[in-house]
This record gives structure tokens, sequence and C-alpha cells, in this order.
């Protein structure tokens, strides 16, 4: 009588990578996986076993773009990893936890008009129409929706007919 046990082989993920964003007040990032090498990784030749790539996540840890002075930086990404197939039992999978993106600042566009008062001031309290605007031609501009920015621009002078001011 023979007793033998056959235990999981231990693999480790490695090579997920998430798309880089323009801000929109949102943390979720497509995940991508051309970077994961499975043979390298361990997965034997012939084995049904792979991502289940509708409930792979990346999640950014917040929201916000992170700069330091004028650079953007990057941030950390939370994956939550899915496999499936039928022999995904007979691995002992150590995941990928995190990846690393950029959250790029949102363009935003400037188009007001003011009735002359003599100042050279612009700002929330005084334009009459426009403001902070998306730029033509560019999907991912303007100011994300619910959220407000308080502006202030100076012109170069305060005459009415001076075009481009700003």
């Amino acid at each position: 009588y023979n007793d033998v046990t056959i235990t999981p082989k231990p693999i480790t993920i490695s090579g997920v990578e998430v798309d880089d964003r323009i801000y929109d007040g949102g943390t979720s990032s497509s995940v991508y996986f051309g970077n994961v090498d499975w043979d390298s990784i361990g997965r034997v030749s012939g084995d049904n076993l792979d991502f289940d790539t509708d409930a792979f996540t990346g999640v950014f840890e917040d929201k916000d773009v992170s700069l330091s002075g004028s650079t953007v930086q990057d941030k950390t990404v939370n994956l939550t990893s899915h496999f499936t197939g039928d022999d995904e039992a007979n691995y002992d999978i150590t995941v990928q936890a995190t990846t690393e993106a950029k959250i790029f600042p949102r363009p935003l566009g400037f188009n007001a008009e003011k009735t002359y008062d003599g100042t050279t001031t612009v700002n929330n309290s005084n334009v009459t129409t426009g403001g902070l605007a998306e730029i033509d031609g560019f999907a991912d501009s303007g100011l994300v929706s619910g959220e407000s920015l308080v502006f202030s621009v100076t012109a170069s002078d305060d005459n009415v007919l001076t075009a481009n001011k700003y």
C-alpha cells in the first residue's frame, strides 16, 4: 500500500499592467495581461488556467493626480485577481497585488465674457457667460460632472477692444 500526496504547484503572477488615465473623478483602470508569461511563471504546458478577465480589476488608491513639482507621479493601483480553468486547483497562486500608473491632470479651456468694469480681473463672480470649459476636439477635457473650480484670471489690459488678452 502506497500513500502519495500531490500538492498544488506554487506560482507567482507578475507582469499585470494597467493604463494611465486622465482625471475624471474615478479610480478604476483597464487591466492588461500581455506581459504575463505563463511559461516562465510555471504553468504546466497544456493546463487550463487563465485570468478571469471579466472579474480582474485595477483600482487606483484614490482619484487624485499625484504631482511632484510639475511632474506627474506614479500611483499605486490595487489589483483584484480572479482565475478560471479546470486546472486552477492544481496551483497555489501568489497574486500580483499592485502595480503603478499615472492619473494625468484634466485639461481645462477658458472662454468667458464679462461686462466692462475698468478692471483686469475675471473670476467666478464677474463672468456674465462662459468660464471654465471643454477644449474643442478633446473629449477628456473640461470640468468633471458635479465638480466646480474657483478661478481668477488677470487680463493684460482692461480695454474692451483688446483681443486674446488672457
